[in-house]
This record gives structure tokens, sequence and C-alpha cells, in this order.
């Protein structure tokens, strides 16, 4: 695959090169971080800032346009599998699937509020190992905000554990195509979708344990002392026609990932022709237009970020980064490169994370190890800061939009009780293979 065999193009590494690329990286970071304003000041998105910051680089020479042409190479396929998802589950929401998963979920839980958390964590590993990570954000979060608010409307401190356990609940990615990057380095590194899978599921399962135990130690107090739910969790209603298709659209998408994956099909075509199955299902049932569909269901702030920072990655191999980080991972073994992947993916986002970390391996003739463990740490990584993946972005956002007040402080103390103990974990397991 073409991905790394491209030569790198390095400039000279003076000073200024450098400076540049590091104050564009550390700005876009900050303000991604900032949210929308800071005192008084509306700060630009964070999409625009990634923006300005690669339009600032190219204008001093660092990126030019062989940069932007092979970051659209790589990234095309993850863009257009990303927007199809996100405009599946905009429809799923629109025709209230959301509503019936939640009824469906409450359903014989009774007054226990463990036992509702452990099926919302059950619910949100399942879907964010067979479809993705994140579209487990975009569906699961609203549905859990506003089950939460619905059952205990006195209690809104009782919504964070319940939005914690949707995001660490998507933690390793057990399969390619549970998170875009890991199918597009894994590919590139000659690794097949079954000989990741033979290595990425126990992996995935340690992480979901662990995580899950440090999740339940973490809010066990405020867990147990729930009350009664004001609101009884009797028999869900019966789905809709229009709910039935959409439900059956997404099982037929999500079984034809893995096999499409597995004969080494593009599955991107796959999630397009989901979304435009989505569409059309929406367009008889509300009359929309498919144009109006994707103004509304597909983040583009958020995509154009992932793409500026992917860009500002490739810049910092330009200035002769991937140099350095070769020299550190020489003769280093999984745990030195599933942290260093990890703290770097949190503060510089996994998807130009995973793609520095490939290049510094060895590119296509990398141990194969090694780049499951840099994946590994690009997985849970972003645990410490939501500007570490695309979902964390995401899931930040939806907590803004439905008024859940989240701080990054807040953020990073329980991302860090949760990151530490799972990632040793999942390296543990890693290194027995």
């Amino acid at each position: 695959m073409a991905v790394f065999s491209t030569a790198a193009r390095v400039v000279a590494p003076g000073l200024l090169p450098q400076l540049a690329v590091y104050a564009a990286f550390a700005t876009t970071i900050a303000i991604a971080l900032g949210g929308p304003k800071v005192g008084r000041f509306r700060l630009p998105g964070p999409g625009v800032a990634a923006a300005s910051a690669v339009t600032a680089l190219v204008l001093l020479g660092v990126l030019d346009a062989n940069d932007l042409l092979s970051a659209g190479s790589i990234l095309w396929r993850a863009i257009v599998t990303i927007a199809s998802i996100m405009i599946l589950s905009s429809a799923a929401q629109r025709l209230g699937v959301l509503d019936w998963l939640a009824s469906l979920m409450e359903r014989g839980v009774g007054s226990s509020a463990i036992s509702l958390y452990a099926r919302v964590y059950l619910l949100s590993m399942t879907s964010a190992a067979v479809l993705n990570n994140d579209t487990t954000i975009l569906l699961m979060t609203p549905l859990v905000i506003g089950m939460i608010r619905r059952r205990y409307p006195r209690r809104p401190d009782l919504i964070l554990p319940f939005v914690f356990a949707v995001f660490m609940a998507a933690g390793v990615a057990p399969f390619m195509v549970s998170n875009p990057m890991n199918m597009v380095v894994a590919t590139a590194a000659g690794i097949g979708f079954n000989e990741y899978a033979a290595v990425m599921i126990p992996v995935a399962v340690a992480s979901w344990l662990v995580s899950f135990l440090m999740l339940c130690i973490l809010f066990a107090g405020r867990l147990a002392e729930a009350p009664e739910p004001e609101t009884p969790s009797g028999r869900p209603e019966r789905p809709t026609g229009a709910q039935l298709q959409i439900l059956a659209l997404l099982l037929l998408v999500l079984s034809a990932y893995p096999l499409v994956a597995s004969v080494d099909g593009p599955v991107w075509i796959v999630a397009l022709l989901g979304a435009s199955g989505a569409a059309f299902l929406l367009h008889n049932r509300e009359g929309s237009s498919p144009i109006g569909l994707l103004g509304e269901g597909v983040a583009w702030e958020t995509l154009v970020f992932l793409v500026g920072v992917f860009l500002l990655g490739m810049a910092m191999q330009n200035v002769g980064v991937v140099a350095r980080l070769a020299r550190l991972y020489e003769g280093a073994g999984v745990f030195t490169i599933g942290s260093v992947a990890a703290v770097a993916s949190a503060f510089m986002n996994n998807h130009p994370t995973a793609i520095l970390n490939a290049l510094a391996l060895g590119g296509e003739q990398a141990d194969k190890m090694s780049i499951l463990a840099a994946l590994v740490g690009g997985d849970l990584g972003p645990r410490l800061l939501p500007t570490g993946s695309l979902a964390g972005l995401m899931w930040l956002a939806l907590l803004r939009v439905h008024g859940v007040p989240m701080t990054i402080g807040q953020f990073a103390r329980v991302g860090i009780f949760v990151l530490v103990p799972s990632l040793l974990a999942t390296l543990a397991v890693l290194r027995a293979f």
C-alpha cells in the first residue's frame, strides 16, 4: 500500500520551521480545548483553527501541495466512512430509534442504577466493537442523557457517570473496522483482518473489563445512592415501521463491515450505501432532502479539524519529529511504544500520531507487534484529553449541546484514573502474544 511508501519530504530543520509547527499545533489544540468562548472573547471553532494553522504552514513552506495530496489520499476513505456513519446516525435519531432503544434498555432494570449502568456500558461496548467508537458516541450519548434525566430528574449529577460509561466503553478496537485509523495503519503494515482480530480481541476484552472495574470504583458511591426512578421502566413501546427499517439497515451495515473487510473489500462503500439507504428512508418518511441531511447530520467542523490536525502531524514529520521518534523507539518494547503513543495521542490527536508512529516504526517493514502496541496506545490515550480523538471531540460537543457541564479538569481526572490501569493491562496481554 502506498500510504507509507512515499518518501517523506523533510524541510531544513531550522529553528523557525520547528517553532512555527509547534506553535501551530499548540494553538490549535488550545482552541479546541478552550471551547467556544474564553471570557468575553469568542474563539474560532477547532476546524477553523486547524485550517488556519495549516494555511500558515503552507505559506511558510513547511507544507506543500504534495503534502496536501498525500493527506487526501490517506484520509478520504476514512472521511467518507465517518461522514456516512454520521448521516446514518442522524437518520436513526430523527426516526426515534434512540428513544425506543432507551426504553428497551431500561426494561426489567427496576430501581437498580448499577444494573442500568452495566447495561449502558455493555451496549456502548458492543456498538463500538461492531460499528465504531464515533458512531457509538453519536448514538449513545444523547440517548443516555435523555434516559437519566427522565429516570432521575432530581439527580443531574448521575448523568456524569453514565456518559463516561459511554465514552470509556469505546476502548481498544477489537476489529480493524472498529476504528478507521487502525484500519489504515494495520492494512498498510500488512496486518490482515483475521490476524488483527486474533490478537486484538483478547486485548480489547482486557481493556473493557479493567475500564469497567475502575469506573465502578470511581462512581460506586453515587450509583449506590441513586433514588428510586421517578418514571417506570415498564414495557417499551413497539417500534414503528420506519424504526424497524432503519434498525434493519443498521444491522445490515454492521454485518457487512467485517465481511467486506475480511476479503479486503472497500468498507467505505458499505458506509456510503448505508447512508444512502438512510437518506432514502428519511425522505420517504418525512419528505426531507438528502442535501439537508448532509448539512444537519454531518459534523463538518469536526471533520475539518481531523484533516487539519492530520496535516499538522505531517508538518511535524517534515521538521524531523519522525526521526527523533524513531530513535526513541529503537529497541523499545510494547510498554514503551504503547505508553508513548498514548501520551502523544492525548495531546496531538490519535490520527496524526498513528501515522507518525507507523513511519517511525518502519512503515511496511515494521514489527507487527510494535504497530499494534502503538495502536493500543492511540485507542486508549484519548481518555486523558478529549482532543485526542474525533470521538472525544464529538462527545464533548454533544455534552455542551445537551447542557451537561464538563471541564477539562473533570475529564482528565476521570481519564487518568481509568487510563493507567487499562493501558497497563492491555499492553500486558499484548506482550503475551
